[in-house]
């Protein structure tokens, strides 16, 4: 009896335990209606949150402009998400076991990513060996820059919060700040416990969670930059306006304006530089094959003869980088961001565009880092990087379509007469020389030189002993160049 009254204690005992249990989980996990919602969290739930917020935050902003859950099993993808966890938890560096720790929270029994060698040597990464008990140490400037700073232009946070009617998930909400625009994306992050058997000190840096997937927002923006750049072909838009006027302001009262035409139907542009105060201005661009450069009323040109030295005449007239950002829309344009960071400093670039994709207006801020450097030109890095000081660089730019186009001093060059500029390129395959020989027409007062010219060594006679000098204007000359010394 003695033994049966023990065994029926020990069995009430643990259906005590069990009901317990299965209260504080309903307690944790239990759907909740719409009037309790604004209910003060249990302390399971709040011990939950504390443990899950670091690596759900990781994965929402590694996430948040990325196409697929997948990019979080990639080098760059879970090296971002150690970086965020980092500057979440207000860290200044992260160990080599807590990076273990924070990956293996974000993959599983996945393949490990030592940490990138380029962003090493970029600076996105500053890798120490602090010796003793702590060993290699991983800090992130860039990410610690950009994450809720008030004082950039450019900035990303993120807040976690309990989603009490799913059992091991939370919902992220990832705020991005971009030149005065201020854009919110809420995702929902869904992990599950990991009770792996592990010694005390792995267990110290393992997460008792692992993120298993998550709910990505709708892109804004359904173009690339490729599909940008496509629309901002010069080909493209002289098809559609017939010319193109591009105006670009900067600091130190710098102006430039860029003309886009066509020219016997290939593109042409003429773009001219000035500063305010200074009488000399700079003019170049391209046209009918040639790119050309004015300066004190000198004009050099230059075309490719060979193959790989041809210029393509297809050019844009813009440039973007990166993942395009939308910021705002209505039913006739669009406002996208482009935003490039790193320990240098932080530069983006603001367009407003039609719906055809054509760029009407584009702005732009280059906050530059100050930094000191060693004795051999590495830089210093702060240990506060609160104290590193930018300069700033801005600069805005309007586009007109169908605006007149003046060229009347190129086209006048050419109608007053052309000379011939006859080229001899000397080349050797295996040793055994061959010659080829171009004859190029162009206005008698140009100065005509190949890009070859540029890298093979140019002379004015056969016997490669008289060094180039332009000729009189008006007369037709013949350049010798060759791979070999004269």
């Amino acid at each position: 009896m003695k033994g049966l009254n023990k065994l029926m204690k020990k069995t009430i005992f643990r259906l005590i335990l069990a009901v317990i249990a299965a209260a504080v989980t309903l307690a944790c996990f239990s759907p909740v209606s719409a009037e309790s919602e604004e209910r003060e969290l249990t302390p399971p739930e709040k011990l939950f949150l504390r443990e899950v917020s670091p690596y759900a935050a990781a994965a929402a902003l590694s996430l948040k402009d990325a196409d697929s859950f997948d990019y979080l099993h990639t080098e760059e993808g879970i090296w971002n998400a150690i970086a965020w966890y980092t500057v979440f938890k207000g860290y200044d560096y992260i160990t080599l076991y807590e990076v273990k720790g924070v990956q293996e929270a974000m993959w599983p029994d996945g393949t490990f990513f030592p940490a990138p060698q380029e962003w090493i040597e970029r600076g996105d990464i500053i890798a120490t060996n602090r010796g003793r008990n702590i060993g290699m140490s991983y800090e992130f400037p860039t990410h610690k820059m950009l994450y809720d700073n008030d004082d950039m232009d450019v900035s990303y946070k993120a807040g976690i919060e309990l989603d009490l009617t799913m059992k091991f998930t939370v919902k992220a909400h990832i705020e991005e700040k971009i030149a005065g625009y201020v854009k919110n994306k809420d995702m929902t992050i869904y992990v599950k416990p990991w009770n792996v058997k592990a010694s005390y000190v792995v267990k110290k840096y393992r997460a008792p969670y692992t993120v298993r997937n998550a709910d990505l927002p709708k892109p804004d923006f359904q173009y690339t930059a490729d599909d940008l750049y496509e629309a901002n072909n010069a080909s493209v838009l002289l098809k559609a306006y017939g010319t193109v006027k591009v105006t670009e302001t900067g600091d130190g009262a710098y102006e430039s304006v860029t003309s886009y035409y066509s020219q016997g139907g290939t593109p042409a542009y003429m773009t001219i530089e000035r500063y305010e105060g200074e009488d000399d201005k700079i003019v170049y661009g391209y046209y009918n094959g040639f790119d050309y450069y004015i300066e004190d009323g000198h004009t050099t040109a230059n075309s490719g003869l060979m193959s790989d030295n041809s210029f393509d005449p297809d050019f844009y007239t813009q440039y973007f980088y990166g993942d395009p950002i939308l910021l705002a829309s209505d039913e006739k344009t669009m406002t996208v961001a482009f935003v490039s960071a790193g320990t240098f400093g932080l530069e983006y670039d603001i367009y407003t565009i039609n719906r055809s994709l054509a760029v009407l207006s584009h702005t732009w801020k280059y906050s530059e880092a100050q930094y000191e450097y060693d004795d051999d030109g590495n830089v210093i890095y702060p240990e506060d990087e609160s104290t590193i000081e930018y300069v700033d660089y801005t600069g805005s730019a309007k586009v007109e379509y169908g605006a007149v186009i003046d060229d009347s001093a190129i086209l006048a060059a050419w109608t007053a007469g052309v000379k011939t500029v006859t080229v001899n390129i000397e080349t050797f395959d295996d040793g055994v020389r061959s010659v080829d020989i171009y004859k190029v027409r162009v206005p008698k007062s140009w100065e005509y030189l190949p890009y070859e010219f540029y890298e093979y060594n140019c002379w004015m006679n056969e016997g490669y002993t008289r060094e180039y000098s332009y000729p009189a204007s008006g007369a037709n000359y013949t350049l010798y160049l060759t791979e070999a010394m004269g």
